[in-house]
């Protein structure tokens, strides 16, 4: 009589388990489903539509055998060693990265050239010194701090060094990936986390402070996009921002210049 009971009791006892815990993944499914319904996509115009589904071409063999020899050149004077090339992890192809450690930090070591229609003459050594001390002492909680600036001798090649952040950019928080993944394995359109609104105008709210800094000093960032900014125990900084200092245009310029021109054009009314 007594194993009978203690069997009911054992038995009673795994069958309450067995519905809590599907009772538990029950709310975990509608929370997932509920706030991966916040999300709607935007419309896009024709233009914008077809700008934004044209995809960079990686860079080639010969860029990046390129890349790594004055990577390594680069490095012969310095106090970095190489720890290996992430390659492909950003979209332009005309930039390159490395994982670079001074004995005690992991450090991301870009490297990127001038642009071809950019008139400034970052062969002058007034101007390089004059770009590199910009980056370097560009101090907000909300910029991601340049360690090094420097552009390679004799070339037009600027190498920037910052600490390689673990969580990696914001994009790839929202895919939820591990950040050196080259740029074509990492963002599949069917794998990501949403945020909550709360947290949604935190990231907001400090990327707008980031960006009303640089507008007040006049320096120039217009490749604001989830890539470009680095998330820090919840803290959002704007990074990559020697791009706007090289000519780089940001990938949907043309796009958003036709836009904004259109827009000007409708708020004079009709002529």
């Amino acid at each position: 009589m007594e194993t009978k009971t203690i069997a009911l009791i054992a038995g009673g006892s795994a069958l309450a388990t067995i519905v809590i815990v599907l009772v538990l993944i029950a709310i975990v499914y509608v929370l997932r489903k509920k706030y991966r319904e916040k999300y709607t996509l935007l419309p896009l115009d024709g233009a914008l539509k077809r700008k934004v589904n044209v995809k960079e071409l990686p860079s080639t063999e010969e860029q990046q055998s390129a890349a790594m020899l004055n990577a390594q050149l680069f490095l012969r004077s310095s106090n970095y060693r190489m720890v290996n090339e992430l390659v492909s992890i950003g979209r332009r192809s005309d930039k390159f990265y490395f994982q670079v450690t001074d004995k005690s930090t992991k450090v991301l070591m870009s490297m990127s050239s001038k642009a071809e229609e950019s008139k400034l003459p970052v062969n002058v050594t007034s101007i390089r010194n004059d770009i590199c001390d910009l980056l370097m002492n560009l101090k907000h909680s909300l910029i991601y701090p340049t360690r090094h600036a420097e552009f390679l001798q004799g070339r037009e090649l600027l190498v920037i060094f910052r600490d390689l952040n673990s969580n990696g950019s914001l994009r790839d928080i929202i895919y939820d990936v591990k950040p050196t993944l080259p740029t074509q394995e990492k963002y599949r359109p069917k794998k990501n986390r949403p945020f909550k609104p709360q947290k949604i105008a935190l990231y907001g709210r400090q990327i707008i402070t980031a960006l009303i800094y640089l507008k007040n000093l006049g320096f120039p960032f217009g490749h604001l996009h989830s890539g470009n900014v680095i998330v820090k125990k919840d803290r959002c900084m704007l990074t990559d921002y020697e791009n706007g200092l090289l000519g780089k245009k940001p990938q949907l310029y043309d796009v958003f210049e036709r836009l904004s021109r259109r827009g000007i054009k409708d708020s004079r009314g009709p002529t």
